[in-house]
């Protein structure tokens, strides 16, 4: 076919809000260095009057109660939501993503894997083929004999690079096929146990032996045996129910709301729409949840949560983050976070690279990087496109 630790002293389910590029200044403009216009001296004098009448003033304001430092933290205080990417110190845009290309005509893009020198793009019971190099559709994905795709969403690619995992919607689950032939070689398939069955595999993630589900449907993360995936052998499940009362009550998530129709109407604590794997600290898995604007960062061998990512402080919070993905490896990889229409480049503490808007896009889902580390391609369902980046040099 062509187709080639957790931080000492913290607590394992901390809600940890990250700094921009290790420096609180970075949300805002810097100070600018100082030069001596002929203006410097009486700026010194000024200076010292200021502090001789300082304390007299301290000393005022105490008798009323009130507090001058105070005062002037609510006058000077930005609220997260008011701030933009222009706001961004420039030192920290270290990571900047650049628009290459824009593919059209995917029906219902969800997400896109890169194999080889081809792209692969899930979407409308299909998986379509494109050449990486002129973005020239190549055809279906087939698979051998009689066995078809139904409504396929996640993709990943298995860890030896022979074979393609395809997560499916209503209660199909997993598939694992060889790409050279297009051969089913396993099935996690359906089933009446919904503790056990995969509802929606929106995302997919492969990493140390497993294979890592975000179920947006069933609301949970489970780790499956990446060699005995015939049998649907679990590994560890993340729920509702290992997120503490004080992280519900911070993500502030209530029980969702019973819709016509709907085979599910449980609580809404936990919404997974994209998964990715790391390998630094022994295994790290980063699920985003788009419903409660959140990444949650877990033990890839446990599924026990490291910490949780609410956007970047100093600058805003997640705005429905939906797609996620490490790009590179060991302790400089990126963690891509694409939300409707940003994208965000952080490091895999959460630390703020870069983050910039993403002309046309609607409501970006799927994400990945290429192991070259020098595109990232992004589906997006409502215009039915694939966009390409590549860093900037």
């Amino acid at each position: 076919m062509g187709l080639g630790r957790r931080r000492e002293g913290a607590s394992p389910d901390a809600s940890v809000v990250q700094t921009p590029c290790d420096s609180t200044s970075c949300a805002i403009s810097g100070p600018k260095e100082a030069v001596d216009d002929g203006t410097l001296a009486p700026r010194v004098a000024y200076m010292g009057a200021f502090i001789i009448i300082l304390p007299l003033v301290w000393m005022l304001s105490r008798e009323d109660g009130a507090s001058p430092s105070t005062s002037i933290a609510k006058e000077s205080a930005v609220p997260l939501k008011s701030m933009s990417t222009s706001d961004i110190h420039p030192l920290c845009i270290r990571e900047k993503l650049v628009l290459k290309r824009v593919m059209h005509d995917f029906a219902g893009a969800t997400y896109v894997l890169r194999v080889g020198d081809e792209l692969l793009v899930s979407g409308d019971n299909q998986i379509q083929r494109v050449s990486i190099l002129d973005g020239k559709k190549l055809g279906k994905f087939l698979l051998k004999s009689e066995h078809t795709l139904a409504n396929p969403t996640g993709l990943a690619l298995s860890e030896d690079g022979e074979d393609l995992i395809v997560g499916e919607q209503g209660g199909r689950g997993l598939k694992k096929v060889r790409i050279r032939n297009g051969e089913l070689i396993g099935n996690t398939g359906g089933g009446h146990d919904k503790l056990k069955v995969i509802d929606s595999a929106l995302g997919v993630a492969v990493g140390d032996g497993r294979i890592y589900v975000a179920d947006v449907t069933a609301y949970r993360v489970t780790a499956y045996n990446n060699v005995n995936i015939d049998n649907g052998e679990i590994l560890w499940v993340f729920n509702q129910t290992q997120i503490n009362s004080k992280l519900k009550k911070s993500l502030r998530c209530k029980k969702k709301r019973f819709r016509r129709n709907t085979a599910y109407k449980g609580p809404s604590c936990l919404n997974p729409h994209g998964v990715a794997f790391s390998p630094v600290d022994g295994g790290r898995i980063f699920v985003s949840d788009a419903d409660n604007n959140v990444i949650f960062k877990l033990d890839a061998n446990t599924g026990a949560i490291v910490r949780t990512i609410h956007g970047v402080r100093g600058v805003r919070d997640f705005n429905t983050p939906r797609g996620v993905a490490v790009a590179g490896m060991g302790q400089s990889s990126s963690l891509v976070v694409a939300e409707r229409h940003e994208l965000l480049v952080l490091t895999l503490d959460g630390e703020l690279r870069s983050m910039q808007k993403i002309p046309g896009a609607k409501a970006m889902l799927g994400v990945t990087s290429d192991e070259e580390r020098e595109n990232v391609y992004i589906a997006d369902v409502p215009t039915n496109s694939v966009f390409v980046l590549k860093w900037a040099k």
